[in-house]
């Protein structure tokens, strides 16, 4: 804020800088703490993936958590997923493991189960974006010379971009070793395309079970498949 000449001389600026996604998972693993309960390392990142990036929006949901659990000592995905209406067996951390093993008929299964369970379309996609992006700066690193795997920059980089996740970084690196950068570059763009129909209320349910298909198979070939026929 500009003051000009009218500042007053006890006045003390402090800014605070919007929030990490790690720093958001951080707060919100301690916000749940102080309520005396702990939230597991996945619910942390379904909570911070699928919500807005208010901290008033997480504390809402980790309050309603923390009464919801009762005598319970932690806060799963599940439970985060009941006190938003969702009812399936599976998680939304069950389908990313699917997509990255390019598993297309149990992704398929998977988010029908959450879809039909209350799960919010938009919720899955922002959770989509998140793998997606993840998977994207994978795909990059892994491509990067041997010598560079070795060095702390490397270990640091892994370590920043999945946090308390670390153990799904081989998962990632074996997905991305397998999949060309143009189609994740694809990907990416048809799923922020079925964002924003989605949030414009113009999007069909089947478009989204298409991309799905598309990212666990072959994913999107630059012009369609052209072959002689015999006469």
């Amino acid at each position: 804020m500009d003051w000009g000449e009218q500042r007053p001389e006890s006045l003390v600026e402090v800014e605070f800088r919007p929030l990490n996604e790690s720093d958001r998972m951080a707060w919100a693993e301690a916000f749940v703490k102080l309520g005396g309960k702990k939230l597991h390392p996945d619910a942390a990142s379904y909570l911070v993936q699928t919500s807005s990036k208010s901290l008033s929006d997480l504390a809402a949901k980790l309050s309603h958590a923390i009464l919801f659990v009762g005598d319970e000592p932690e806060i799963s995905v599940h439970t985060l997923m009941k006190v938003s209406g969702v009812s399936s067996e599976f998680t939304v951390f069950n389908l990313e493991d699917a997509i990255l093993g390019r598993n297309a008929i149990e992704a398929q299964r998977i988010a029908k189960s959450l879809l039909e369970g209350g799960e919010a379309l938009l919720r899955l996609l922002a959770f989509h974006r998140g793998t997606l992006m993840r998977l994207w700066q994978t795909n990059r690193a892994v491509h990067k010379p041997a010598a560079w795997q070795k060095t702390a920059e490397a270990d640091k980089f892994w370590k920043e971009l999945f946090g308390r996740q670390a153990f799904k970084v081989n998962s990632f690196k074996a997905a991305a070793q397998r999949t060309a950068e143009v189609q994740l570059r694809n990907a990416i763009q048809q799923l922020l395309e079925l964002e924003v129909e989605a949030k414009t209320g113009t999007h069909e349910v089947h478009q989204y079970f298409e991309w799905l298909w598309r990212v666990c198979g072959q994913g999107w070939k630059p012009s369609e498949p052209a072959f002689q026929v015999s006469r």
